[in-house]
């Protein structure tokens, strides 16, 4: 998941230019959500309502849901890092676009007559309309991630480059995940519901291990070349007696690819 700033004087067109980008990569097939950032207090709490009055009763939260919307209130000003947390968790997003935007480490795209702050990559000229050349480099960006997080992150340079120089390289074509000798090294494939799951070489051992380990101990297995496993979902397992089955401390995890 990316994120990525908007920042200008009052009325430059930050919103619009945020409306037009959302519309752009919604349009192209990914997922955005948005933060906006005030510079006066807000609420979208009306005094009287039922809302309201959970708020004033002592709600430290109060979650308004109705057949078109659902709306979380919270009293007290959340941190960036929770706001950003809370859309991954209620939407995951590919992207996320912040209006207002002053957070260090961020990208961010300038607008309008307004002094330059850390981290900017664009400065969005209404007039020149480079409108898609930073969507370009958006979704570049997006795509580039999503591969980023299929490899291992070791940086081992067995196939000549680290982990985010062939990122680039697969989303320009060049390269292919099987490119990456380290997601190579053991030859086990493993397919959920059809697809393909692409494992770091830490993952591949550990379960290689743990399958031909167990197999060699049975009796009447000798030599093995070769295993296949297909484990259908029992009927009667629930998502937390599936969730259950996770080993402890391995530190392994996948997300399933969008």
């Amino acid at each position: 998941m990316k994120i990525f700033g908007i920042y200008g004087l009052r009325n430059a067109g930050k919103t619009t230019l945020l409306e037009n980008l959302t519309r752009e990569l919604v349009n192209d097939g990914y997922k955005v959500s948005t933060v906006k950032y005030a510079t006066v207090n807000i609420s979208i709490d009306k005094e009287g309502k039922d809302s309201w009055r959970h708020k004033k009763a002592g709600a430290v939260s109060v979650c308004v849901s109705g057949k078109n919307e659902t709306a979380f209130i919270m009293e007290a000003v959340s941190g960036f890092s929770d706001i950003i947390s809370t859309l991954q968790n209620l939407s995951h997003p590919d992207v996320i676009l912040v209006e207002g935007c002053e957070i260090q480490g961020v990208p961010k795209i300038a607008i309008g007559d307004v002094e330059e702050r850390e981290g900017t990559i664009f400065r969005y000229d209404r007039y020149n309309d480079n409108l898609p050349e930073i969507k370009t480099y958006i979704k570049e960006s997006i795509d580039v991630e999503k591969i980023y997080s299929k490899l291992p992150k070791t940086n081992c340079e067995k196939c000549e480059y680290n982990c985010e120089e062939m990122s680039k390289l697969i989303m320009q074509g060049h390269k292919t995940l099987k490119d990456c000798k380290s997601l190579s090294d053991k030859p086990i494939y493993v397919t959920v519901n059809g697809e393909e799951v692409v494992m770091a070489k830490f993952a591949k051992d550990l379960m290689a291990h743990t399958i031909f380990g167990t197999l060699s101990a049975l009796k009447g297995i000798n030599e093995i070349d070769e295993v296949r496993i297909m484990i259908k979902k029992h009927k009667e397992w629930s998502e937390d007696k599936i969730a259950s089955f996770k080993p402890i401390d391995t530190g392994l995890t996948h997300s399933k690819p969008a």
